[in-house]
């Protein structure tokens, strides 16, 4: 299951994860938006466009290739009420992989060239319940399911789990994920917002070779203020593999920061942030831009 994500962190950066999450769970307010964590549910319809071009380095891209400009993974996901408390979710990831090979370099003729592949992750259909909500705080419970529809192309998966491990269960091909998701979050009347997050995800497989089923949980936490229309955020986003085997507990990690600016305010809210794992064996980087409408 794990032969294509980053899932290996040091000791170090153990300590790191815990400490940044200790201090996103302290702060008095953290945050502002999100980037890999879930929608805050709203009494108005939410549409998010994102878009997550990864550079890798030379050494650690996919089979050593070059991506080309518009390589990446885009997203469309919605967020639309249906009743006073209970609203419809969706998420639809793209998926563009074109990538070049330097012929000088690699000149056999059995290794290819160039790699285009183009195609849908795994598309989610789930529901959130709003609990709790004041002017200043709110929790939220989410479930659905992740649709087998990712292509099962193996360089293709293998360049989304790099790009995006967090969500690796939108870009498992032959898997149909079971999600569940806890959110709360604050909102202190001077600004800002901090959000926290965990939860589950159970993969079962649908393909005809047999695999076991896989059991992962989930961890976020989003922390910022604002500036006048502005709002800066840093984020933590981590997942822990259980079934899997490793040799050392650390192993079952896989962690990322991200820091981020985006309009807080308006109908139409751009930002863009930038993206980093802690894992020792992962030297990606990744540069997100998104775009949230809010609809009344």
């Amino acid at each position: 299951m794990a032969c294509f994500a980053d899932s290996a962190l040091g000791k170090r950066s153990s300590i790191v994860s815990a400490l940044l999450l200790c201090a996103g769970l302290s702060v008095d307010i953290a945050s502002a938006q999100n980037v890999l964590l879930q929608s805050i549910p709203t009494s108005k319809s939410q549409i998010t466009l994102r878009y997550l071009r990864p550079y890798f380095g030379d050494e650690y891209s996919p089979r050593n290739y070059d991506l080309s400009r518009f390589s990446g993974i885009y997203d469309l996901s919605c967020n639309l009420p249906v009743s006073s408390d209970i609203n419809f979710i969706y998420s639809l990831p793209v998926i563009v992989y074109h990538a070049r090979r330097d012929p000088s370099i690699y000149p056999f003729a059995s290794i290819r060239s160039t790699y285009k592949e183009n195609g849908i992750g795994n598309i989610f259909l789930g529901l959130q319940k709003r609990w709790v909500y004041t002017e200043e705080t709110g929790a939220n419970v989410s479930a659905g399911i992740f649709l087998p529809t990712a292509s099962e192309q193996t360089s293709f998966s293998e360049f989304s789990l790099k790009t995006n491990f967090y969500e690796r269960e939108k870009y498992w091909p032959k898997t149909l994920s079971i999600y569940g998701n806890f959110a709360y979050h604050l909102i202190p009347s001077r600004g800002g917002k901090f959000v926290f997050e965990f939860g589950q995800d159970i993969w079962i497989p649908t393909g005809k070779r047999t695999r076991e089923i896989e059991l992962l949980y989930h961890c976020g936490v989003s922390g910022g203020i604002h500036f006048s229309h502005i709002a800066v955020f840093l984020e933590y986003a981590g997942e822990f593999i259980l079934t899997e085997e490793y040799p050392e507990f650390d192993d079952r990690f896989s962690n990322s920061v991200a820091l981020g600016m985006q309009v807080a305010k308006g109908v139409v809210r751009p930002g863009g942030f930038y993206k980093f794992c802690l894992a020792e064996d992962c030297h990606g980087r990744v540069l997100g831009l998104k775009i949230d409408m809010c609809l009344e």
